[in-house]
């Protein structure tokens, strides 16, 4: 069609009509750049189901969200140049640094990059739920739920009621430790099943603080509530099954219980929230991360493991950390349930081929999904999340796609993204 109004004949009412039809956002970026009235359309369609959303809270369109297709890439902002030399994350302030408001949104399948208006996320840490959602959590400790195609926010509990906070120095403020204090968020999907039970809003579950710990809240919560699991050090999260399944840095599978009394779980004789189901025992403890997905196809979860390389380089008078992953394993985790008993049992198995599925890890929520045209099979897609290491040289060097059969590693994305807080992400 013609990029101009006059050769368009289509009425305004049936745009509106497709453009709310539309069932990925690569459908919507197509439609709104037609031409001018069809982009009006799309922005309308867009209002149409945020005040819809606002006006009536139906919990269950709240977490559809607006799906994907094929998982997409959140490239980092843009931000003002500094000495690499005599960088300091402490005292470098993202929000007065960042360059514009807009971010870009790269299609894997379409090998294209959209620009969205985003400011809503300019100099925050920035995870993905892979529900269409993202988190975001700036200076002002404040945490948010965004929608960063329709830039719909829901607000969480803030920072500082996370039940394990520990005493702040006198040189990192909690403004200063935001930039790091969450590495992982997952999001609860049971309520998808019936749209009708709006009385149990869905839950958000972190991985937050020094000691990467597990803390929950419901939406509408104005606290975090602690997990109580007997460990810390944990690395992923992913909800199975309605439970939340965590894996620590020392391959422990847990299965968390979420639901129930408060006041029983926070009494100590009542026992813990969480208990062990499944552990892996691999050497070189330091040079790896797990995560844990959901399989399409088979039941149980996969359990991946993902290895560095790293090099540690002296820089004037501090150490500069330079780190690639090499390669990556798989497990899968079989899982039994005996109910009269309340045992859970865990057998693990090595994979050696994902069949005709990749799998996408990083700062989102991990996921499975099916082979096609411009997804590769039995690989794995993985983006910088060594976080850690992100105020040597900033994040987003570390990306690419892991050939299950090859071995072999190979780019997705040609250009340059970095960044020291929130490097590129996959939106799903």
């Amino acid at each position: 069609m013609a990029n101009d109004d006059r050769n368009n004949f289509v009425p305004e009412d049936l745009l509106i009509n497709i453009a709310q039809r539309s069932s990925c956002p690569e459908d919507y970026y197509r439609l709104s750049a037609v031409c001018k009235s069809w982009n009006l359309a799309a922005s309308e369609a867009a209002a149409s189901l945020e005040e819809f959303v606002i006006d009536q809270k139906p919990w269950w369109l709240l977490l559809r969200g607006f799906p994907t297709t094929t998982p997409m890439l959140l490239l980092a902002e843009e931000v003002a140049p500094e000495d690499a030399e005599d960088f300091n994350l402490a005292s470098y302030d993202y929000s007065k640094n960042s360059v514009g408001s807009s971010r870009g949104l790269y299609s894997l399948s379409l090998n294209k990059t959209y620009n969205i208006e985003l400011p809503e996320a300019a100099g925050k840490l920035i995870l993905s739920t892979s529900k269409g959602w993202l988190l975001t959590l700036g200076r002002d400790l404040q945490i948010h739920l965004l929608h960063p195609l329709f830039r719909y926010q829901v607000s969480l509990p803030p920072m500082l009621t996370f039940p394990r906070q520990y005493e702040y120095n006198k040189s990192i403020t909690p403004e200063d430790d935001s930039a790091y204090f969450i590495s992982k968020v997952a999001m609860s999907s049971r309520l998808l099943k019936e749209k009708a039970d709006v009385t149990q809003p869905p839950i958000v579950m972190t991985v937050y603080g020094s000691l990467d710990s597990l803390g929950f809240a419901r939406l509408g919560d104005k606290v975090w509530t602690d997990v109580n699991v007997n460990s810390n050090s944990f690395h992923d999260i992913v909800y199975y099954r309605e439970n939340f399944y965590a894996v620590n840095s020392a391959g422990d599978v847990y299965v968390c219980c979420i639901d129930g009394d408060d006041e029983i779980y926070n009494n100590e004789k009542c026992g813990f929230r969480g208990e062990k189901i499944a552990s892996i025992k691999i050497n070189n403890v330091c040079n790896r991360k797990f995560y844990l997905v959901e399989p399409l196809s088979g039941s149980g979860l996969l359990l991946i493991v993902r290895y560095f390389r790293f090099r540690h380089l002296q820089k004037r008078h501090r150490v500069v950390t330079k780190y690639r992953t090499t390669e990556f394993a798989v497990w899968r985790l079989d899982l039994d349930f005996y109910d009269s008993a309340c045992i859970r049992l865990c057998t693990l198995i090595k994979e050696n081929n994902l069949g005709a599925e990749a799998i996408f890890v990083g700062r989102a929520s991990s996921l499975s999904v099916p082979s096609s045209d411009t997804i590769k099979p039995n690989s794995i897609y993985f983006t910088d999340d060594n976080w850690k290491y992100f105020t040597c040289l900033g994040g987003g060097h570390d990306m690419g796609i892991f050939n299950m059969e090859r071995r072999t590693i190979e780019p997705h994305y040609q250009g340059k993204s970095i960044h020291c807080i929130s490097p590129p992400l996959w939106y799903i």
